[in-house]
């Protein structure tokens, strides 16, 4: 992991930098905002004196639309199976 200091749109853009982030919180720790950038998440431990939000970096194409199961039979399934 590391942390640092710095808004939601900047850490984002730190874990897409690095190839080994597949995660990212970003909020505050004991009142200052904070980043931290993680390579796996096995277990959740909530910690005392932070707050915020714990994001996915997708590294893979996903079904990111109102119907997933849409996108995957009509898209990602073919994808898949012919290997396109």
């Amino acid at each position: 992991t590391d942390t640092q200091a710095m808004g939601p749109t900047v850490c984002e853009m730190k874990c897409k930098e690095l190839e080994d982030c597949d995660f990212y919180w970003h909020g505050s720790q004991n009142g200052a905002m904070s980043c931290r950038l993680y390579s796996a998440c096995s277990s959740l431990v909530r910690e005392n004196g932070l707050e915020g939000a714990l994001m996915a970096m997708p590294r893979k194409p996903l079904c990111l639309v109102a119907n997933p199961e849409q996108c995957w039979t009509s898209s990602l399934r073919k994808k898949a199976l012919v290997g396109e």
